[in-house]
């Protein structure tokens, strides 16, 4: 009996023995596990809206190098029922939160006028200002009064054309190169390190996330206001007398003051950068290196038809405000010539009371690619195909496909098989051919007046990005 109880007493103590041993990592694993789940959801960031037309933000965006022709443009487009020529711009949702791209609406653009000279250039590049100048005009004139404002630098020769150059524009998030060069400012004088910021300034430049950028300048200079008011002593010193930078678009100061900024300023600044004017040689490619360290999502407008040959290092800034959209893009774009030495330009586009999203960026897009098709040919390479044509408003649907052509077709609904191709775009939208899928004998109905657009150099709407695009309520 004695025997027994001590066995079952071993038994007991064994078991329990067994129990805490595989108890004690499955509890251990949980409470890991647990702790992991906390910590991430307090530590998460809020992740940057992507491209213009949606408000939701994802943190998955990886940074990508402006060059590459595979980046996908992402804006959403948000048409409105009349697009030719809108009374006010289509709101989109509104947003508490800071968003990829801008700024609160309700900026007023104050009554001034840059100072700085419009045109310095030869006969050469007085002719891109020609160009400039009648597309500008022109689809000021289509879009009932989107204003538009562009600088164009060749940095080999200095020589500079503008057309509306000083006109006083709202920025977005354009106004935050100045908080990256004040910041680099701070690198330069061994004050801080890029090491101390990285990811905020890869975020906040390259992402064009307003909430980043304020905290790289807390970490920087102990306050994000001081590192505004650092940013706005480089200003004073350089010269510029009409660029205004109040705040890091969302964290605006009471009463509340616009940022604002001219194309030939922004292209002053941008040359002096190229120049090694604003810093030493290490930090002047620091800076140009972040430039071009953008996300894909923000690549639509300077970027959007240039040649993979083309390196883009460029701040963009858009959000839309109560008289319209703001749409705007600056950088340096550079490329070897064909005498095997870099080339470089400075492009700075601006865009405000636009009727919709559509209209700002795809018309940066397409003239910046009529500027890379005047400038590269200047040193020596070839063109790229011209810029599809600009729709007055947002693009519109593709048709669906019939199985068979119909042989009732009528000619204005059905391009005439004689039609010269354009010269340099014959490819923006190709001539339907008859699906093979499933073919039979039997004509379809009769077309209507909108079975096909009417003009084939309209360009189809930008694809969507897989990263969904910033809020258009605003973005740096």
């Amino acid at each position: 009996m004695f025997d027994q109880t001590v066995e079952t007493a071993r038994r007991r103590i064994a078991v329990r023995r067994l129990l805490f041993r595989v108890l004690t990592p499955v509890a251990l694993l949980v409470g890991v596990s647990l702790g992991t789940v906390i910590f991430l959801l307090a530590s998460h960031d809020e992740a940057p809206a992507s491209a213009p037309g949606t408000g939701t933000a994802t943190a998955t965006a990886t940074a990508t190098v402006t060059a590459s022709p595979s980046a996908e443009p992402p804006p959403t487009v948000q048409p409105s029922p009349s697009a030719s020529v809108a009374a006010s711009p289509t709101e989109p949702p509104l947003a508490d939160e800071p968003q990829t791209g801008g700024d609160q609406p309700g900026t007023v653009v104050p009554d001034e006028h840059g100072t700085l000279p419009e045109n310095t250039a030869g006969d050469e590049l007085l002719g891109l200002h020609d160009i400039l100048q009648d597309e500008i005009d022109t689809y000021a004139v289509q879009t009932g009064g989107i204003d538009v404002g562009i600088a164009v630098t060749d940095l080999q020769t200095g020589e500079t054309i503008s057309v509306n150059g000083n006109s006083v524009h709202k920025t977005g998030c354009v106004i935050n190169l100045f908080a990256l060069l004040a910041a680099t400012d701070r690198f330069q004088d061994g004050a801080a390190s890029p090491g101390w910021v990285s990811w905020s300034v890869q975020k906040g430049i390259g992402g064009s996330f307003p909430p980043e950028v304020k905290n790289f300048l807390g970490v920087v200079f102990g306050n994000f206001r001081a590192g505004e008011a650092h940013a706005r002593t480089l200003i004073d010193g350089w010269g510029l007398e009409t660029a205004q930078f109040d705040h890091v678009p969302y964290y605006g100061t009471e009463p509340y003051q616009p940022n604002i900024l001219t194309a030939l300023e922004a292209n002053d600044v941008l040359t002096r950068l190229w120049d090694g004017e604003l810093f030493d040689p290490e930090w002047t490619e620091y800076t140009i290196g972040v430039l071009r360290n953008s996300f894909s999502y923000v690549d639509y407008i300077l970027p959007k038809y240039l040649p993979w040959n083309a390196t883009v290092g460029h701040k963009i800034g858009y959000h839309w405000d109560y008289d319209g959209w703001v749409n705007n893009d600056v950088g340096i774009v550079s490329f070897t010539g064909d005498d095997g030495q870099e080339k470089a330009y400075a492009i700075s586009y601006f865009s405000q009371y636009a009727p919709s999203e559509y209209h700002g960026y795809s018309f940066g897009a397409r003239l910046s690619l009529i500027v890379w098709n005047f400038m590269a040919p200047r040193y020596g390479l070839a063109p790229q195909a011209a810029p599809p044509a600009v729709h007055p408003g947002p693009p519109p649907p593709t048709p669906a496909p019939t199985d068979t052509p119909s042989p009732t077709a009528t000619p204005t609904i059905t391009p005439s098989p004689t039609a010269s191709p354009t010269p340099f775009f014959s490819t923006i939208v190709p001539t339907p051919t008859p699906a093979t899928e499933t073919p039979t004998a039997t004509p379809t109905p009769s077309p209507t007046g909108t079975s096909a657009p009417t003009d084939s150099a309209t360009p189809e709407p930008p694809p969507a990005t897989t990263t969904p695009p910033p809020s258009p309520s605003g973005s740096p």
